[in-house]
């Protein structure tokens, strides 16, 4: 393979020059920031090129030509990926660092149509009617036996470069799509700036204690062996699970498998089943939730944070995706379920396993009640906005428990269980109650909070009638099901305020308020974490609460009803910080 001759070069780039989106895919490890990248391809026009520079195996361009792809890249006014966040990060690693307009069209996929059965580049270019990605067997081969930098550059030529051409034909129908969903405009703005906070946030990591790590791990795997013993069967064996819990409990099967017609325990049915066990109270049903929880905090947690830490600087980091939750929220690889606070032995010390640097203190800011508080704005249900409003700080939870003659912790399990799209069937099984009874809480709840009734059952109207339902911000939540219009409002309040924690923290990261003093260092539920130079606290910490909290100035006449309050506390302690020095 030899380099492309210098007219056939400078075509290239003067096609790129003349395009009004390039089209970028790169090649490399998708370890981050330690990654390698070992080219990248360019597709304008439907003229794709694969460009190579750090391989291992084969002739490399010569360096000359990545000065030439800087230039055109660093300014050409719109760029095209499939991974915008990966791509921006491999880039970065050529010291290629454009700072313009870009769309991703994994996200656009997302954000349109967020039910796609898949949103990998090669399924997606199908589902349009273009190619897929075309791997050479022999490619494969090597791939499969040796690891993909083991690759030789010339079979990487083809490969590579169709990446780049089927995401620019690919491009052009989303974006149709995505403006005529009305996108393309202050919405993609700040996912855009958001993706590169991100990039930002994953590139700083997490210091991991290795022996809190390894002795909950250890301690994890121990104690299910010997709750196994205990109660005589493996609680992780669907087959002995299911004679436990429907056989010997006499639970009800809630949904069974489409290909074998037996009882399903998938993720959300488990949950199900595990509020039904904790509702019951027995003690073989809490060895089993004991089981259940280990088992997932030491194969999703604890090990992984061992295993998956940086052999460079020992920090552990996370991918954030931005594609996987229907509602828009963030997912995260290896930061799987990381409580707020709790009492639970398998998970109380999660926190904990994500430390402080030398001559530093992490600090929490957590959104309170922030899907509560939308919700009651939606619904402009008056007794709660009165209650969130009061400068004195009053309890939500207890003060409509009182009104409900609840406790305040059942009355926050039901307030959810209702909030996420939860009947009559979902209180029977949450608290263990005749159908009957769970009829009679949800009336009750309703007579007392009559807006949220009315809010959830226009949104779950609109969902019918459009086949999706607008945030605050306009983007969509799409149903394709009519038993899914019942979340429409779980969808309003839980997307809506992801787009506020979102906004938010693009806010403060463009304040200036990340910086190597304050590191905005994870996002975890509705809160960010800051990693801040002792004694510094009291500089930063009030800036970045007035400025989370300014949510009504997002959008004056939609959000301006309510005060949203943000709550500071120590990483991992229920210790709060004031602004009193304390």
């Amino acid at each position: 393979m030899s380099s492309p001759t210098n007219e056939s070069f400078q075509k290239h780039l003067q096609l790129i020059r003349e395009s009004p989106y390039l089209t970028i895919d790169t090649e490399g490890t998708l370890t981050h920031p330690h990654s390698e990248t070992w080219g990248l391809s360019a597709s304008v026009f439907g003229q794709s090129a694969y460009y190579p520079f750090n391989h291992g195996y084969g002739q490399n361009y010569p360096r000359e030509m990545l000065s030439s792809l800087k230039e055109v890249i660093e300014n050409h006014p719109c760029l095209v990926m499939h991974h915008a966040k990966h791509d921006l990060r491999a880039l970065h690693n050529l010291n290629i660092n454009p700072t313009g307009k870009f769309y991703c069209t994994l996200q656009m996929a997302h954000i349109t149509d967020e039910n796609r059965f898949s949103k990998e580049l090669s399924a997606l270019s199908t589902s349009y009617g273009g190619q897929p990605k075309q791997m050479p067997d022999v490619m494969k081969a090597i791939i499969d036996g040796f690891g993909y930098h083991m690759v030789p550059v010339e079979y990487w030529m083809d490969y590579a470069s169709n990446d780049a051409l089927i995401t620019e034909e690919l491009f052009y129908p989303l974006l149709q799509e995505f403006k005529d969903q009305g996108f393309d405009g202050e919405l993609w703005d700040w996912d855009q700036r958001f993706t590169r906070m991100l990039m930002e946030i994953e590139n700083t990591g997490n210091l991991i204690d290795e022996n809190l790590c390894t002795q909950e791990y250890e301690r994890g795997i121990k104690i299910m062996r010997e709750l196994e013993n205990e109660l005589g069967f493996n609680p992780g064996s669907p087959k002995q699970l299911k004679h436990f819990l429907i056989d010997e409990l006499g639970l009800p099967v809630l949904k069974e498998s489409n290909k074998t017609g037996n009882p399903s325990f998938a993720k959300e049915i488990m949950q199900r089943y595990e509020e039904m066990l904790e509702a019951r109270g027995d003690k073989r049903a809490k060895q089993v939730l004991t089981y259940r929880g280990w088992s997932k905090t030491t194969g999703s947690n604890y090990k992984p944070y061992l295993e998956r830490r940086s052999p460079v600087d020992n920090r552990l980091r996370t991918d954030y995706r931005q594609d996987k939750a229907r509602t828009g929220r963030l997912t995260a690889s290896l930061l799987h379920q990381i409580p707020r606070m709790s009492s639970k032995d398998w998970n109380g010390k999660l926190k904990q396993a994500f430390i402080d640097e030398p001559e530093r203190t992490d600090w929490e800011v957590d959104y309170s009640q922030l899907e509560l508080r939308l919700g009651a704005l939606y619904a402009n249900e008056q007794s709660l906005l009165d209650i969130f409003n009061d400068p004195a700080n009053r309890d939500i939870f207890s003060e409509m428990a009182k009104s409900l003659g609840m406790e305040r912790d059942p009355l926050k399990t039901l307030n959810y269980t209702l909030q996420f799209g939860g009947g009559v069937n979902r209180v029977s099984e949450v608290f263990n109650v005749s159908q009957t009874y769970a009829r009679g809480i949800i009336s009750d709840y309703f007579r007392q909070f009559p807006g949220l009734a009315k809010a959830a059952r226009y949104a779950e109207f609109k969902a019918a009638q459009n086949g999706f339902v607008r945030y605050w911000t306009g983007r969509r939540r799409h149903f394709k099901y009519k038993d899914e219009y019942r979340k429409a409002f779980n969808a309003l309040c839980q997307g809506g305020a992801f787009e506020i924690v979102k906004r938010q923290g693009v806010r403060v990261h463009e304040a200036g308020l990340n910086n190597p003093e304050c590191k905005m260092d994870l996002t975890v539920h509705d809160s960010y974490r800051f990693s801040i130079e002792n004694g510094r606290e009291h500089i930063y910490l009030p800036e970045i609460v007035a400025i989370m909290e300014d949510v009504a100035s997002l959008a004056p006449d939609k959000l301006g009803k309510v005060r949203f309050k943000v709550e500071v506390k120590k990483w991992a302690t229920n210790n709060k910080w004031n602004n009193n020095g304390g």
